[in-house]
């Protein structure tokens, strides 16, 4: 099996959706909305590419791209997310 060297990246692609009335005689005006989508770009080749392209993945180091960010990670070190405040059992209210 050959080794690749990659390219990767983050692109935009713009998308205009258009609506045209179904009944002219309504009186409504044609619609048209201009949205972003996010696009990801992957360039696989045998050949070897330029080092300084930003993206640029060596054959066979697939761990290149993340930068350590995998190394960084601990488990049982998730944030905890709070729920808001609790009230303390002696000011809760009682119940008879």
């Amino acid at each position: 099996m050959a080794s690749f060297a990659s390219v990767t990246q983050l692109a935009y692609s713009s998308l205009v959706d258009r609506w045209d009335p179904l009944d002219p005689a309504l009186g409504l005006e044609p619609l048209s909305v201009r949205r972003n989508t996010p696009c990801l770009w992957v360039l696989l080749s045998t050949v070897p590419l330029d080092r300084g392209m930003l993206g640029y993945q060596r054959p066979g180091h697939h761990c290149d791209l993340w930068g350590g960010v995998a190394s960084e990670h601990k488990p049982g070190s998730r944030k905890r997310r709070g729920g808001g405040a609790r009230a303390h059992r002696e000011n809760r209210p009682q119940i008879s």
